[in-house]
């Protein structure tokens, strides 16, 4: 068992003190509601211990140091059938709220892994294109902003009409309603 298969965090029904099952550990100690409280504490001691370490515990290891293991009492809860044979929770109930969180658990370690792949450039999961998410600058082709952009074009001369020398770049300056064209924004995947 790996350290990482418990929780620090118990799936508990809140109905549980209603369960037909603590009912009948109530009938079964009588109107003692002493005997009620520390057997309840046993076996909720036995609960959280058992999701903690992620495997049934038996109720002696999971009670605490503060409480006397009764055996009349962990007797009576093996009756109520809170309890099995050898003292922990019972298989099929164990099962039934145990395992489905266990499941959540690892569903969200695995996507998360397989977004840690996708993002050290692993093959995606899915053949998915994400679309350019730029935030929208409200610029048209009609509304300029009045930033511009210098760009480098080899086949212009310079803004000066001069062919560049030693073997430079020319380079002229426009503004971003220039750039941003319909055929710009379509090549995005943005309505212009």
């Amino acid at each position: 068992m790996s350290r990482d298969d418990g929780f620090d965090v118990a799936d508990v029904n809140t109905g549980h003190l209603d369960d037909p099952k603590v009912r009948s550990l109530w009938r079964a100690l009588g109107p003692d509601q002493d005997a009620m409280s520390r057997a309840l504490l046993l076996h909720f001691a036995t609960i959280l211990a058992s999701w903690r370490q992620g495997c049934r515990v038996p109720v002696d290891e999971a009670v605490p140091v503060w409480l006397d293991p009764d055996a009349a009492l962990v007797d009576a809860l093996r009756a109520a059938g809170l309890l099995d044979r050898s003292g922990k929770l019972p298989a099929r109930s164990w099962k039934g709220w145990f395992s489905p969180a266990w499941e959540r658990r690892e569903v969200r370690r695995e996507s998360g892994r397989l977004g840690g792949l996708r993002a050290k450039g692993q093959r995606p999961v899915s053949d998915a294109i994400a679309m350019l998410q730029a935030p929208d600058s409200g610029a048209t082709p009609d509304r300029p902003t009045g930033r511009s952009v210098r760009t480098v074009r080899q086949d212009r001369p310079s803004v000066a009409g001069e062919a560049p020398k030693n073997g430079a770049r020319a380079t002229t300056t426009r503004t971003l309603a220039e750039l941003v064209t319909p055929e710009a924004l379509a090549a995005v995947g943005r309505k212009p």
